[in-house]
């Protein structure tokens, strides 16, 4: 992420706290003709050390009555890391009387990722002898598949593949109804509550947030509306 890179514009005098230890810095441009006060990135953010900033902003005018309010920096997670494994217990040397099903390997593996982010999915790369088995959660073992001769094959190197799992936007929103139908009094004041429509996403992450707009109103005839020709 780019140093100075604008988060958000405000219209206000905006006072840090141990300003020279946050990522986030306060600084003005101009906009519409007026000076602006800008906040800005110092540094890059790690949403794995801090997923949000708190900042208080305080506006203050010129007869020294002032005002303050909250600014809550959300950082949005990336894929920047990868997947971390860690052995619990190994056997070797392993008996070539193995019975198959016996476990060699026990091991987990992580990833500091969040979300759709720290999914992740591991496979063994070109083994007939040997297979991965889901243990606990995020722990798996590995175990033989059939008898071992060590006449034939003294030694195995194994490649074990951990790789990421990330969500791509293939989910349509879908709403709870097909249709709704509202009613509302004539005569009503601007702004009266109407009604509420609800829809979800399956994706994950961003990809799954869900925004509402309106689209253009089409015209309904009612009583005492001309009819249309």
């Amino acid at each position: 992420m780019a140093i100075a890179r604008q988060v958000l514009c405000v219209c206000a005098f905006l006072s840090l706290p141990h300003a020279g230890a946050e990522p986030i810095r306060y600084s003005r441009s101009r906009g519409g003709g007026k000076r602006l006060p800008e906040i800005k990135l110092t540094k890059p953010l790690d949403y794995e050390a801090a997923a949000t900033h708190e900042l208080s902003v305080r506006a203050r005018d010129g007869g020294g009555l002032s005002a303050i309010c909250k600014v809550l920096v959300e950082v949005v997670d990336v894929n920047d890391n990868a997947p971390e494994l860690v052995v619990s217990s190994f056997s070797s040397p392993l008996p070539e009387n193995t019975v198959p099903g016996t476990v060699v390997a026990l091991f987990s593996v992580r990833d500091r990722d969040s979300g759709a982010n720290g999914k992740i999915s591991c496979a063994l790369e070109d083994q007939l002898l040997f297979s991965l088995r889901p243990a606990y959660k995020n722990y798996y073992e590995l175990v033989t598949v059939s008898a071992l001769d060590r006449e034939e094959t003294a030694q195995y190197v194994l490649n074990l593949l951990s790789v990421d799992v990330s969500d791509v936007n293939d989910n349509a929103p879908v709403f709870n109804q097909t249709s709704y139908t509202m009613y509302v009094r004539e005569n009503n004041v601007p702004t009266v509550f109407v009604g509420a429509v609800s829809a979800a996403d399956a994706d994950v992450g961003l990809n799954a947030k869900v925004t509402y707009s309106l689209a253009p109103a089409q015209r309904q005839s009612g009583p005492g509306a001309p009819a249309s020709r």
